[in-house]
């Protein structure tokens, strides 16, 4: 399965990612359940129209059915910064997952914007802690299945020179602690997103060590996305990271349908 994946109604993707070419790379690839999950970030311009994707999925899903459980989603990033908008477009259709992300943190903008050149390393690393806080608060308050690439800000911290700032690897299990026993709490998913391997060559987010303390922590629920915007990369690493989550002691890999989970066998899926 990959459950995190852009259509061409997400403003960055290709423009010959159609939901049926999703569907058709999914086949292809060996994807048998896809989520297209377009981007709606509230407070940025990185929005699409449900209603408008709507026909061309519904069309999607009917021709692959034999071959592909197509199913409908959204990512909605910052949604506690308008929790009206957010209400509204996660109304507008019925959707079967839900995910939650952050990309930016006001007055900062995108993390993929920020300008690492010209920022001291107090600055930045105020932005990380910044970016801690309202993570806690969108793993606790906010109205999603799946919280994403947790990791998000340290793709460009890195591409930029400044990772080493981050030790997430000395000290991301305190760091990251707070938003798993939110995940916990409302029994919600965590997410391992695979993109981080295509862009920076690094372990599927958030990593072996920080799946491991999210399972010690009582951890549940996992899911897995290739957050592919290009159809080269739909179902990309999926396996490597179902690996992974078996070896940090997860039997279940978690899917959805009308937004309520179902636990699938990662044994069962990886023969």
């Amino acid at each position: 399965m990959d459950l995190h994946t852009h259509c061409v109604f997400s403003f960055d993707a290709d423009r010959d990612a159609t939901p049926a070419n999703l569907c058709e790379a999914a086949a292809r690839n060996g994807i048998g359940i896809l989520a297209v999950t377009d981007h709606y970030d509230i407070g940025y311009p990185y929005k699409f129209d449900p209603l408008e994707r709507e026909p061309s999925f519904s069309e999607a899903k009917e021709r692959y059915a034999g071959s592909v459980k197509l199913l409908c989603g959204i990512e909605l990033g910052e949604m506690l910064d308008d929790e009206e908008e957010a209400d509204r477009i996660r109304s507008a259709v019925p959707y079967d997952i839900v995910l939650g992300s952050l990309h930016g943190i006001q007055p900062f903008g995108d993390f993929c914007y920020l300008d690492y050149d010209n920022r001291t390393d107090s600055e930045l690393l105020y932005t990380w802690e910044r970016y801690r806080e309202e993570l806690i608060r969108l793993a606790s308050e906010g109205d999603f299945d799946v919280l994403t690439h947790i990791r998000y800000p340290e793709r460009y911290f890195i591409r930029h020179g400044r990772g080493h700032l981050l030790k997430i690897d000395e000290t991301g299990e305190a760091f990251f602690e707070p938003v798993f026993r939110a995940l916990i709490r409302r029994d919600a998913a965590l997410e391992i997103n695979t993109s981080i391997v295509r862009k920076s060559g690094l372990p599927p987010d958030p990593g072996l060590g920080l799946l491991r303390a999210y399972r010690a922590l009582g951890g549940k629920r996992i899911t897995v996305g290739s957050d592919a915007h290009r159809l080269k990369d739909v179902g990309a690493d999926i396996r490597e990271a179902l690996h992974m989550a078996h070896e940090a002691g997860f039997n279940e890999v978690t899917v959805f349908e009308e937004r309520e989970p179902i636990q699938i066998p990662i044994l069962e899926v990886l023969e």
